[in-house]
This record gives structure tokens, sequence and C-alpha cells, in this order.
């Protein structure tokens, strides 16, 4: 198991392959987590930005569910990534990134206007 250190959080599928111990000595070793929901909550805060910030707007009360919503929320956004990467649109917009700015011209109206 890899935990994801470039973004500071891990994904939903890191933490459905561990095991309760393994959990336990990873996330939650420094306090004792009372309850469902305490656990939830320390869950979602563990997660990715990206899949906390979907997760997190549903208030979801257990953690049984809040690890499936991120799982769910985690093959979505691999997937939207997917496709967006396979897209011949996506690779021809990149190339042209630079040239949507325009260039200043002048116009023979404004130069004379200089006197």
């Amino acid at each position: 198991m890899t935990r994801n250190r470039t973004s500071g959080g891990a994904t939903a599928s890191f933490w459905q392959g561990a095991d309760d111990s393994d959990l336990m000595q990873t996330i939650h070793a420094s306090t004792i987590v009372p309850d469902d929901d305490s656990r939830a909550r320390r869950f979602e805060w563990s997660l990715r930005p990206t899949i906390r910030g979907r997760v997190m707007v549903l208030c979801l009360p257990t953690y049984a569910i809040v690890v499936e919503a991120a799982l769910v929320a985690e093959r979505e956004l691999d997937d939207t990534t997917q496709i967006k990467e396979s897209s011949p649109r996506s690779r021809d917009s990149r190339s042209r990134a630079g040239s949507g700015k325009r260039q200043r011209t002048s116009t023979p109206q404004s130069q004379g206007d200089q006197t």
C-alpha cells in the first residue's frame, strides 16, 4: 500500500485495501476515535482534496457510507482524467495554449493622431 504523498492525502482505494489494524495505526494512532461519526470525519480529512471536496458536501453519517462515496468519487475523477488525456481535442488545445492572445496592432488612424 502506498500513500499519495504529493497531494497530502490518501486515496479511497488506499484505505479500502487496509485492514482495521492498519487504519488504527495510520490515521487514528494519536487519538482514540469514540464513535462512527468521528471516524467518518477523520477519514474524510485524510482524503486527497479533490476527493474530499466531493465527499464532505454530502454530510454522510457513517464511516462505511463515507468510504463508499469516496471510492465512487475517486473512480469518477480517474475516468474524467483518462477521458481528458485521451481526447484528441484536449491534445490540440494544449499545443495551442499560447496562441489565444491577441497581438497589439496600431491602426493608421491612431498613428496619425500623434501630432
